[in-house]
């Protein structure tokens, strides 16, 4: 998927990769959170914190920031 015109990717961030199809990426790191999308597997995102079992990203290729639960990310 090609990034959207203007989006930056640092080359000195940290990154994952999205390992389950239908990873929920919400607004905040609980189940009780609204679901702002839905990530595919093998999607690449930037690792922003942690917290608890789950971890910020930036979706950079959908340009979105959000949290994920952590055992979905290699």
């Amino acid at each position: 998927m090609p990034l959207p015109v203007g989006v930056v990717v640092p080359h000195d961030g940290v990154f994952a990769v999205v390992n389950t199809d239908g990873l929920s990426l919400r607004s905040c790191g609980s189940t009780k959170c609204g679901i702002i999308n839905s990530l595919s597997a093998g999607e690449q995102v930037q690792v922003i914190g942690q917290e608890g079992g789950w971890t910020r990203v930036w979706a950079f290729t959908r340009g979105q920031e959000g949290w994920v639960a952590t055992k979905f990310l290699n």
